[in-house]
């Protein structure tokens, strides 16, 4: 592995990358995105993902040398511990920080747009905290839900928490951007597609007593005041998650992964 040494802690590599992990601004306007640890190296390379720089340090290359050689056409860096320390948010690191270009961003006229609507889709109307954004974006993988719709309102799913969060499934998710989530709902039901929302109002349809289609979608609606009115109105129904009593709600990402997996139990117990 050919690669470049750098010592000090303001080198201008180290400038830029340190704060693409808190900086949004900064993140979009480069297209990159940074995140550390050999598991989410390893994850993103496996995805395809565009690996642009990684740095290490010297215990990381003597520990893991050949697994980054896997990072085809990145330009590589052995960095001090001092410097690694500038850019680690980690309480104990690897030693292994990795900057990626971002996945193309699709948009409800994007060419797949209908093809996609055929295995549903998750849609995240505002969800804010960005551990429920990584969380969820876990679940979506892993319960086969891998087109995922976000408003403008969310957590911005390429911040360190939400990537960490994430464990590897925003790697392997196809995001789709919306101007909102009536015109998420609103494209999906005119496709001939199913959209539900979960509800506190027991008035609603009873998970476990609904039979779902493959093509059906989800919203998970804000933390705080649900899915937005005008979405809801769209939806083609709403469910209510039967619980013990005295119990009045499940936050966000517990709620999501117990109707993800409903949705999709039948599909995925064949596999």
């Amino acid at each position: 592995m050919v690669f470049t040494e750098i010592s000090s802690r303001k080198n201008e590599i180290i400038t830029e990358l340190s704060a693409l992990e808190t900086d949004k601004k900064r993140r979009d306007s480069l297209s990159l995105f940074a995140f550390e640890g050999v598991k989410l190296f390893e994850e993103a390379v496996l995805s395809g993902i565009e690996i642009e720089k990684v740095l290490f340090t010297q215990k990381a290359l003597d520990a893991y040398g050949k697994t980054l050689e896997k990072a085809k056409g990145a330009s590589f860096y052995l960095v001090s511990d001092s410097v690694y320390d500038k850019l680690s948010s980690e309480k104990s690191p690897q030693g292994v920080f990795v900057c990626a270009r971002m996945p193309k961003k699709l948009s409800l006229d994007s060419g797949d747009f209908k093809k996609s609507s055929e295995s549903g889709f998750i849609i995240f109307d505002e969800i804010q905290n960005p551990l429920n954004v990584g969380a969820i974006l876990r679940s979506c993988y892993s319960f086969g839900f891998e087109n995922v719709i976000f408003t403008p309102g969310c957590a911005d799913l390429y911040g360190g928490k939400c990537v960490r969060a994430a464990m590897g499934s925003l790697f392997k998710i196809k995001p789709y951007f919306v101007p909102s989530a009536q015109d998420a709902v609103k494209e999906i039901i005119s496709l001939g597609k199913n959209v539900y929302c979960a509800d506190a109002d027991r008035s609603g349809m009873t998970l476990g007593e609904i039979t779902f289609s493959q093509s059906d979608s989800f919203i998970i609606g804000n933390e705080g005041h649900g899915v937005s009115e005008g979405a809801k109105a769209l939806c083609s129904g709403q469910i209510f998650i039967p619980m013990n009593q005295g119990a009045e709600s499940l936050n966000a990402a517990s709620a999501a992964a117990v109707i993800m997996w409903e949705m999709k139990k039948t599909s995925l117990m064949r596999k």
